[in-house]
């Protein structure tokens, strides 16, 4: 008799414990949803901003600089992006360069790459300013200049050894 009302009591215990279970589940969950989506929202703004930083760890002096022009020297002409509801063609004319790093450890490997690639890093700029209107491609040359920057070290050279990209002129019409 003794183990027939413990076997009752264990499996009263378990169905309060199973009911109370459910219920903090279901009061619980919402808020757990809503925290994190805070907190990915937050770690996503952190990444922008700190995606934005340029961190320069190790300075570069004056001599150790170089810089390749490319052979052309009227500027690479590119269309632009298409204004909603604006007819006219638009286009950008860029007079490029590069600055090298002449004292990197891949220097003296990449630096013929260089100019072999040129018509790649052509590609590359024009993809990069493609990208823009007219009205936008002026006020985002600095992130044109970031993201060709970003491209040419990571997939076209696969080094670091590239320190910038500068646009001597830049002309949208």
């Amino acid at each position: 008799m003794k183990k027939n009302i413990l076997t009752i009591i264990i499996l009263a215990t378990t169905l309060i414990n199973m009911t109370l279970m459910i219920v903090m589940l279901f009061v619980f969950l919402p808020n757990v949803k809503q925290t994190n989506h805070l907190i990915t929202k937050v770690a996503q703004t952190v990444d922008l901003e700190l995606e934005n930083v340029v961190v320069k760890e190790d300075k570069v002096s004056i001599g150790d600089i170089d810089t390749y022009k490319p052979t052309e020297t009227t500027g690479l002409t590119i269309n632009l992006k298409k204004v909603p509801g604006d007819n006219k063609s638009h286009f950008a004319v860029v007079k490029w360069s590069l600055v090298l790093n002449k004292s990197h450890k891949d220097y003296s490997k990449m630096n013929p790459l260089v100019e072999a690639n040129e018509g790649r890093i052509k590609e590359v700029i024009r993809t990069e300013v493609e990208k823009y209107t007219i009205n936008e491609v002026q006020e985002n040359k600095e992130n044109i200049k970031a993201d060709v920057l970003k491209v040419l070290q990571n997939d076209v050279f696969g080094s670091d050894f590239i320190i910038s990209v500068s646009f001597s002129d830049f002309v949208s019409e």
